[in-house]
């Protein structure tokens, strides 16, 4: 028995016309574009970097609880762990993006500032700041300078070291 189904496409294919209303322009007025651009100056992109999905409604809550429920604050899902967030107040904006880091489920929530073709630089959301204490430090390493030194030099040799050896060459 012959499947008929690519035919019956193609026959439907051949019989599609657009109405006259359907082939008209669509022109979008410079002045729809600028102020689509104005709504969205308040807005951050963010990212969960990580493997997991992250369930929307635990999204909201989290952001809702850390950012102190920001007035008429719209999320929109862009894809997998890949949001919009979007103010109506610029002091809201503001006061989000000062208390970072956010881990939300064991992943880090990478946020950055909306501009015009962001949704297609991933690149922005491959780093993001992470606090770290340091317990029982000696004090002459507490000046910020002498602890970033120490804590990337321990970094590296702690976890950046490999060992070559001659019959791995």
């Amino acid at each position: 028995m012959k499947d008929n189904t690519a035919d019956e496409l193609v026959e439907v294919m051949r019989n599609f016309s657009l109405s006259d209303v359907e082939t008209k322009e669509l022109n979008l007025a410079l002045g729809d574009v600028a102020s689509g651009v104005k709504d969205y100056k308040l807005s951050l992109i963010g990212k969960v970097t990580g493997e997991r999905f992250v369930n929307f409604t635990g999204l909201k809550n989290f952001i809702n609880s850390m950012w102190g429920f920001p007035k008429n604050l719209m999320i929109n899902d862009l894809g997998f762990n890949f949001y919009q967030f979007i103010f109506k107040d610029n002091e809201d904006m503001r006061r989000a993006l000062n208390i970072i880091p956010y881990v939300l489920d064991n992943q880090l929530l990478v946020l950055c500032k909306w501009e015009v073709g962001i949704e297609f630089n991933h690149g922005l959301f491959q780093k993001g700041e992470m606090w770290v204490q340091i317990w029982n430090l000696l004090m002459h390493w507490i000046i910020e300078r002498r602890s970033v030194r120490f804590f990337k030099e321990w970094l590296m040799s702690s976890y950046c070291k490999k060992e070559v050896r001659k019959e791995d060459i």
